[in-house]
This record gives structure tokens, sequence and C-alpha cells, in this order.
């Protein structure tokens, strides 16, 4: 069921070759940047420990950024790329860019999860 996660994390270029040959879709990508961001936002409620209301006021501000954030870089990640693909003769779209884009952000997820776990 899962198996495109062990594909993506250690077989990419299976996983990307397969990819390829499917009609782009941003769901999954979007699941992934969007639990980034829940993740960083648990991190954060999870490092609190003072109840002061000027902090409660700068957290619920920095909650909506770090979930927000992810998708943010997502789209300047995508840009970039995209633009260094076309300026060495690249012929992918950009919706194809933001899709691969989307699925490279699993390794640092994962790895949000563990320091979330760990801490």
């Amino acid at each position: 069921m899962l198996s495109w996660i062990k594909e993506l994390l250690f077989f990419p270029d299976i996983f990307f070759s397969h990819l390829d040959r499917e009609e782009v879709n941003l769901v999954t990508p979007a699941i992934i940047v969007g639990l980034s961001g829940l993740l960083n936002a648990a991190f954060l409620v999870g490092s609190l420990r003072l109840f002061d209301p000027f902090v409660l006021v700068l957290t619920s501000y920095s909650l909506v950024w770090m979930i927000l954030m992810p998708f943010i870089s997502w789209g300047i990640y995508t840009i970039f790329i995209h633009s260094l693909g076309r300026a060495v003769s690249g012929s992918g779209t950009l919706e194809r860019t933001a899709q691969n884009t989307g699925y490279g952000m699993l390794p640092g997820t994962l790895l949000s999860l563990i320091s979330l776990y760990r801490f």
C-alpha cells in the first residue's frame, strides 16, 4: 500500500520514472507539504512551557506562519528548479516540477516526524 514511500526514499530514479508516465496530481505532494507544516506547528506547541499572554499571541502568529511556510517554500523551490531546468534546455511543465518538488520534500517531513517523536 505505501510501497511508493519506500521506492521514493530508496529508489527515487525508479519512483520518478513511474511518476513521469502518470498524469500530474498535486494532491499527494500537497499532503506531504501540509503534513510538514503541521509537524512544525506541533513541535512549536510541544516546546512551549510558558503561559504568558504575550507569548500566546506571538505563538498563534507563529503557528499560522509555521503551517504556511512549507507551502511558500514549495512554491519557491518549484519556481527555482523549473527556471534552472529551463536554463539548461529542460522540457518539463511547471505543474510536473511542482509535483516532483512536493514529493522531494518527503524526506524532510519524515525527519520532522522523527524529531517530534524524539522531542
